[in-house]
């Protein structure tokens, strides 16, 4: 019986993925802003490092989400519109948490789409990298990026069909 590539993979990846652990956490991985509650808008940074994270928090606006024209761009405070978070850089303690608030600089007409990303600046010791069999190193860092979901205060529902025959 011929094993297929794919289900070797998916086991390989089963055993080993308990080898694997997050210098960093972040939780929740997708939220919606809220405008009635403000202090439901904000995600929590953990460490689960010994040492001390430097990270770097930034936006992007997700556009055309789930198509193939799908793109981000970077959202710019000076546009006036989109969402802030706060802080834009955060030292985590060995073990600490922090909280990351995010604002709404204005409110959309639509339903739009951002991503916050939690990066680490750098590698902070030889312990995060990897020592190849030829002897170079492979630094692996994650970057985090949560789902923002900013609603319109007024909803509008729209239901459209198209009558385009198909073919298939």
């Amino acid at each position: 019986m011929k094993i297929s590539k794919q289900i070797c993979c998916l086991l390989f990846l089963v055993l080993f993925s308990g080898m694997a652990s997050a210098n960093v956490m972040v939780y929740p991985m997708s939220l919606t802003m809220n405008d009635v509650n403000l202090s439901k808008n904000q995600f929590k940074v953990y460490s689960k490092s010994d040492r001390v994270q430097y990270l770097n928090i930034y936006v992007k606006e997700v556009l055309n989400p789930a198509t193939a024209q799908e793109k981000e761009v970077p959202v710019s405070i000076l546009s006036g519109s989109g969402i802030i978070a706060s802080p834009q850089k955060i030292i985590l303690p060995p073990g600490g948490e922090h909280t990351v608030r995010l604002r709404s600089l204005s409110s959309p007409n639509k339903e739009l789409l951002y991503r916050v990303y939690v990066e680490p600046v750098a590698a902070n010791t030889d312990e995060d990298h990897v020592v190849t069999e030829g002897g170079g190193s492979v630094g692996i860092s994650l970057t985090w990026g949560v789902l923002v979901y900013s609603k319109p205060k007024i909803s509008e529902v729209k239901l459209g069909v198209d009558l385009k025959k198909r073919n298939d």
